[in-house]
């Protein structure tokens, strides 16, 4: 094998890797709530629990997204999610949760650009800190599409009050999520033909062995 043959069968073996990155598969995915306000798929077992704290205005939202944009068109459709969230403290009221999709600029998420999948309402009692359940499709969603570039979010929803003297009492809610450790997460169903995300970390080692592949041949060669 000459230089030439090396080098291209390098470079088709590197395009292969970099098209293959974040191929989903049809599986249950869960993603972890982060302190910062982004999700993963990959649960930091062992860290110890992390704390994160908002006061959330009357009708408010507070988002979680995947950091990285969605390489495909992904159809979520099905309305099997399921949620754990564990609060520290809180107060007494009415919050949903959502699933669905929206854009990121600079690291943070576009409010104006959220639309919600599914949502639950959770209705915070007493001492109680653990809400476990499933959402249901939100009746407002026009599709169920995350299309490439946009991002998965979840969201944190401040309901207001029925009556007009509570709603003014209540203005605003503080809330402390427990996140890290899998304190707190939305799982999807098993039917969810996975979020394609670039998989950079195991692109490059792959790539550094093609390299390393190429580098060999031609020392050979010479």
């Amino acid at each position: 094998m000459n230089k030439g043959h090396v080098v291209k069968a390098a470079m088709v073996a590197l395009a292969v890797l970099v098209g293959s990155s974040g191929t989903a598969q049809a599986a249950s995915q869960t993603w972890y709530l982060d302190f910062n306000g982004t999700v993963s798929s990959e649960a930091i077992r062992g860290s110890p629990p992390e704390q994160w704290q908002t006061s959330i205005a009357d009708g408010g939202l507070y988002y979680w997204f995947e950091p990285n944009a969605n390489t495909a068109n992904v159809n979520l459709a099905d309305d099997l999610w399921t949620y754990s969230l564990r609060l520290v403290t809180h107060a007494t009221g009415s919050f949903k949760l959502h699933v669905g999709k929206g854009a990121v600029a600079n690291g943070e998420a576009v409010p104006a650009s959220f639309q919600s999948f599914h949502e639950v309402t959770v209705a915070t009692f007493g001492t109680a800190t653990l809400y476990t359940g499933s959402l249901v499709h939100n009746a407002s969603a026009g599709d169920f599409w995350i299309h490439q570039g946009e991002h998965l979010m979840f969201a944190l929803e401040n309901v207001p009050d029925g009556d007009q003297g509570s709603k003014q009492a209540n203005q605003r809610r503080t809330v402390i999520v427990q996140t890290g450790d899998e304190a707190s997460w939305f799982a999807s169903p098993a039917s969810d033909p996975g979020i394609p995300t670039p998989e950079l970390p195991t692109v490059l080692l792959m790539a550094a062995g093609v390299g390393l592949f190429a580098f060999v041949a031609l020392r050979r060669k010479a």
